[in-house]
């Protein structure tokens, strides 16, 4: 796979082995995942820039249905591993 310094915005490289699919996509960082249900087809999605333009950028199926459907639990878990609940306290 190439390194996160050869690839530029918007640019994904893959490779397939065994049925399965794995993928780095360059946004504004790398992001890396790996499936065995979704094919090599590019989609495109809009992404916000800091002045507030919107703009399209071409990525993975698998990283666009991602954010798509599992946009809660991702911060779900950045709570639970802030805060530690399971610690058990003693009342003074």
């Amino acid at each position: 796979m190439n390194t996160d310094k050869q690839l530029e915005r918007g640019d994904y490289d893959y490779r397939v082995s065994d049925g399965l699919l794995f993928c780095k996509w360059m946004d504004k960082k790398a992001v890396t995942t790996a499936s065995n249900y979704y094919g090599t087809a590019p989609t495109s999605v809009k992404s916000t820039q800091k002045d507030g333009t919107r703009d399209q950028a071409a990525c993975p199926e698998a990283v666009r249905d991602y954010n798509m459907y599992m946009g809660g639990v991702d911060m779900a878990d950045m709570f639970l591993s802030s805060y530690g609940l399971n610690r058990k306290s003693k009342k003074w």
